[in-house]
């Protein structure tokens, strides 16, 4: 039998721990249990491992990034793709939608954060400033900024200064 050692004892005692949060998390909030779930659809397009995914503040589109450097667009409930947005040079590895649902933007391996029209598909704005892959991108409640956060250890606030076309 193998000897327990403390490390080992602290591990099964942290995972006990972890088991013990999630289950009183599930229980108080009524979150339905992996059992009780089920498989809608799979959106399939990407040609390589999908890095992140977003719903549309209106909850009728997903929004996808891709290490196949592309941003897709999807109808979240038929599945049926949308747009697929190209233009970064790299891992494009996260994705945001505007409050208002008009936009979508994407950081990325090239160091820059893109601002996508997504009615159209058009790559409306290039913002740059980071030394490395961009890792994050939120937009601020009103729509009006964005914050972007890099492997350089650096966030940056931005915002156009003529605002956003509309």
């Amino acid at each position: 039998m193998e000897k327990m050692t403390r490390k080992r004892l602290n591990g099964l005692a942290m995972g006990l721990l972890v088991f013990i949060a999630v289950s009183t998390c599930l229980q108080a909030t009524s979150i339905p249990l992996l059992e009780d779930w089920q498989l809608l659809r799979t959106l399939e397009g990407h040609t390589d491992r999908v890095a992140a995914v977003a719903w549309s503040p209106d909850g009728l589109k997903i929004g996808s990034s891709s290490y196949d450097g592309t941003v897709r667009l999807w109808d979240a409930e038929t599945g049926e793709p949308l747009q697929v947005l190209t233009g970064h040079q790299g891992w494009v590895l996260c994705v945001a939608w505007s409050p208002d649902g008009l936009y979508i933007a994407s950081g990325s391996y090239d160091k820059t954060i893109r601002i996508w029209d997504v009615e159209t598909g058009a790559e409306l704005l290039i913002l740059t400033g980071h030394r490395s892959d961009v890792q994050a991108v939120a937009w601020s409640p009103d729509g009006s900024r964005i914050a972007s956060g890099a492997r350089d250890r650096t966030i940056i606030r931005a915002a156009p200064a003529r605002g956003f076309p509309h």
